[in-house]
């Protein structure tokens, strides 16, 4: 994944990598190579598919975050994965849900949509 120029002068580190980013992403807990009491903020760059190149990113986040969505709008559908921290050095990526409307109370689960990527560290 190539660099982002937002990242090109500041102090970061690739926390967490997705090895298998082509396979479904099921519910996980994810294991940081650091602590998030190191970094002020990270950013969580994921593909709306696991067969798609389509990244996006969250934007900085406050590295002691309690919980964050990471959502896209896939054809008919939106689809939100929730990212929240287990420990200082851990993470846990939800089960990925789609409805076929905001406000609508049917979730379908779909892990093969909203697939983190990486996790980067931010000074």
């Amino acid at each position: 994944m190539a660099q982002s120029t937002i990242l090109k002068n500041t102090q970061h580190k690739v926390l967490w990598e997705n090895n298998s980013p082509s396979s479904t992403f099921d519910l996980q807990y994810i294991n940081l190579n650091d602590s998030l009491a190191n970094y002020q903020y990270i950013m969580v760059a994921f593909a709306r598919s696991k067969s798609g190149d389509n990244y996006q990113s969250t934007g900085f986040i406050p590295a002691n975050f309690d919980s964050v969505n990471l959502e896209a709008q896939i054809g008919g559908y939106f689809c939100n994965r929730t990212l929240r921290p287990n420990t200082n050095s851990q993470l846990i990526a939800a089960d990925c849900k789609k409805v076929s409307s905001y406000g609508s109370t049917t979730e379908t689960t779909v892990n093969d949509y909203i697939v983190p990527r990486q996790i980067i560290g931010i000074k």
